[in-house]
């Protein structure tokens, strides 16, 4: 039962990405083609948020998503999978940061380690020529921990290992966003009490903390005996 609803979740925090595809030119000129895609890839950026457009790189039939993982002048070596690329850059190659907002940046701004997303070169290429380079926000570290409750406050709370109550599995943030459910019912902070057996899903931030985007309360494990007379007191 536990390792079902352990899975469940997991499952609810799974995010899809869908790609952009561009047509062939029928222009048999390389040249010309480079320039249409260019200008057809400069004008889909501009029509869409940056967030949009992020999620729509990488998987088209001349783009992909890879981590850098060395530059040498003007060559970009990116690892994709278990392969590495050699993606060559030149004067009229584009670069873009998306964030908040898409915003114009250069070679240098670069480093290694990025998640970036290379137009003009495709997932069967091992080598091509950037037409743009798109450097991406790092994926979110998602991590989902099943345990007690041991300490409980309006800011947050501690889980703890079930069996080794001494361990700590997690510090989990409260947001304005974060969802308490028993079942199909939604709950308040103020239902939740030490001792309380959870599963808290979320994403990590610099700091180690889990920011809670979920916590699942399972009153149906509640039969399973936990000392938690050192635990500190839930804060009403």
């Amino acid at each position: 039962m536990i390792k079902l609803v352990f899975t469940t979740l997991l499952v609810l925090f799974t995010v899809s990405s869908v790609g952009v595809v561009f047509g062939q030119d029928p222009d048999n000129s390389v040249e010309s083609r480079a320039k249409s895609r260019l200008e057809e890839i400069e004008r889909r950026l501009a029509s869409k948020s940056a967030g949009n457009a992020e999620t729509r790189v990488g998987f088209g039939k001349d783009h992909f998503v890879g981590l850098i993982d060395q530059i040498d002048g003007s060559t970009i070596f990116v690892l994709f999978g278990k392969s590495k690329k050699s993606v060559l850059t030149l004067s009229s190659t584009k670069y873009f940061q998306f964030g908040s907002k898409k915003t114009k940046i250069k070679l240098p701004n670069l480093k290694i380690g990025d998640r970036i997303a290379v137009y003009g070169v495709g997932k069967k290429d091992s080598s091509g020529t950037a037409l743009l380079i798109g450097k991406l926000s790092k994926e979110p570290q998602r991590r989902a921990v099943f345990g007690f409750i041991r300490e409980l406050n309006a800011s947050g709370l501690v889980v703890n290992h079930i069996r080794k109550t001494e361990e700590k599995l997690a510090t989990a943030l409260f947001t304005t966003k974060t969802k308490i459910k028993q079942k199909n019912k939604d709950l308040l902070v103020s239902d939740l009490k030490v001792g309380d057996i959870v599963v808290v899903a979320g994403t990590l931030e610099s700091g180690g903390n889990l920011v809670a985007n979920l916590i699942y309360s399972l009153p149906s494990l509640a039969k399973i005996k936990i000392s938690t007379a050192s635990a500190t007191p839930s804060a009403r």
